[in-house]
């Protein structure tokens, strides 16, 4: 059986073939891509442009953050599914592992616990001794960033986070980057 596994970029040469080993040993005959060659491969399944194009990917995972940047060119000859596509050349890549979404995350929740704190200072000890109040707090910081993700604002809420307060608060996806370059990037 032929397979196509994707992989980190990161990954390493042993990494990789353990990867292939253990393929073999399950009786599979694997090519190993890339997850963001994958994604560029998905791109070119529609490419229709006559011209070479270089196309950032930008991959922000729960604790690592990839760039990948590949060319696009038209080719001559070629069909693959009944489309023409294009010949792809990755260019480069770089991986950072000491910053991805789960780091975004906590950055946001130190922030709503400040705000917190300013709000309701007499139920901020409470607040900070509570690992399950921690723990929603955390939970909402990643559901506001996904909407930060895709919306200009978001509503940091979490309905009664201790002592009966339904604790919410707004953040503007400006504010968020903004948090994000003191917190991640000093």
């Amino acid at each position: 059986h032929e397979v196509v596994i994707t992989v980190p970029s990161d990954w390493g040469q042993r990494q990789r073939q353990a990867l292939l080993d253990s393929a073999k040993i399950a009786g599979l005959n694997a090519i190993l891509v890339h997850e963001t060659g994958a994604a560029a491969i998905n791109l070119g399944m529609d490419w229709n442009k006559e011209k070479m194009e270089r196309i950032l990917f930008y991959n922000m995972g729960a604790y690592s953050t990839e760039v990948c940047v590949s060319e696009f060119t038209a080719r001559a000859a070629g069909m693959v599914a009944g489309r023409t596509s294009p010949n792809i050349v990755m260019k480069g890549c770089v991986v950072d592992e000491k910053v991805g979404g789960h780091h975004a995350d906590i950055a946001l929740a130190e922030e709503m616990k400040k705000r917190f704190v300013a709000k309701y200072p007499k139920d901020a000890e409470d607040m900070v001794k509570s690992p399950k109040c921690l723990r929603r707090i955390l939970q909402q910081a990643k559901t506001t960033r996904h909407q930060l993700s895709a919306g200009k604002q978001a509503t940091f809420s979490v309905e009664s986070l201790i002592n009966d307060i339904d604790f919410k608060s707004p953040i503007t996806r400006d504010e968020f980057e903004a948090l994000l370059e003191e917190s991640l990037w000093p």
